[in-house]
């Protein structure tokens, strides 16, 4: 992600990961940080004047190919994951066994009515839209769709309601961060809106996230891509949301579209 979208790209040479708390997620070749790989190349006290100035409060620079980290600024400390939330609902979503990339979806009202109410970063999804599995990993990945995610969690989930499929697709993801063993994250969120304030992990752990997430090829491809055609009407684009939820039924009042935000982060 870049401000609070979350894009990232892969290298084919070398890979890394770089988590930033700020609501950044990039992965890309060793030069995307050549300062904090200088430990490599250069003697220990040129390396330290070579240590990067980043903006962010926390960063980890993970080396994928061999498991080190290159790079950690406060990187064990929690803070509120926004947007970067969709790297692990995908993760979730390619990962359920037995799924089928091509299965349809129906397109909801109450997918587009929660992005007006939340003023949501969106894919712009049509109520009654029947749009595949895969569509909506594009939608969730390039505009950071909210309705998006929220459609996934409905359709992966389990339950007999859509609270219900909600609460349990949600639980599918702190069952993988155990299952990764994160002991700094969790997840009250499919998207990154927290009510509660309890959707948190570190740079260390959303490197990890990343790392097992872009495990997938279907998100290989996802992720590398800059536009795709929907519906042969529109173009999706990498970027924060493209445009407001709107159709014949939009709520009145919608207030300004934003990209996914969590509760201010601690300390």
């Amino acid at each position: 992600m870049i401000s609070s979208f979350p894009g990232v790209r892969r290298n084919a040479r070398r890979s890394t990961v770089v988590a930033l708390t700020a609501g950044a997620l990039l992965t890309g070749s060793a030069l995307a940080a050549p300062a904090a790989l200088a430990t490599e190349t250069a003697p220990a006290a040129q390396a330290a004047a070579a240590v990067p100035t980043i903006s962010a409060k926390g960063a980890f620079l993970l080396d994928s190919d061999t498991g080190k980290a290159r790079y950690t600024k406060t990187g064990d400390t929690r803070r509120q994951m926004a947007s970067t939330t969709k790297i692990m609902t995908a993760a979730v979503v390619l990962n359920t066994k037995g799924i089928d990339l091509n299965r349809k979806v129906t397109i909801k009202q109450s997918y587009r009515d929660y992005v007006v109410r939340e003023g949501a970063s969106t894919a712009d999804l049509r109520t009654g839209d029947k749009v595949t599995i895969r569509q909506l990993l594009y939608g969730l990945m390039l505009p950071s769709g909210c309705d998006a995610a929220y459609a996934l969690a409905d359709a992966i989930g389990t339950g007999s309601t859509e609270a219900a499929r909600k609460k349990s697709f949600i639980s599918k993801m702190n069952a993988k961060a155990t299952e990764l063993g994160l002991k700094n994250t969790k997840f009250d969120s499919f998207d990154g809106i927290s009510q509660a304030g309890d959707n948190y992990t570190t740079p260390r752990d959303l490197a990890t996230i990343a790392q097992y997430a872009l495990k997938n090829s279907a998100l290989r491809t996802v992720v590398k891509t800059t536009t795709i055609k929907t519906a042969g009407r529109r173009d999706v684009r990498h970027g924060p949301g493209r445009r407001p939820a709107r159709d014949a039924r939009r709520l009145p009042g919608r207030p300004a579209r934003r990209p996914c935000r969590a509760a201010p982060s601690g300390p």
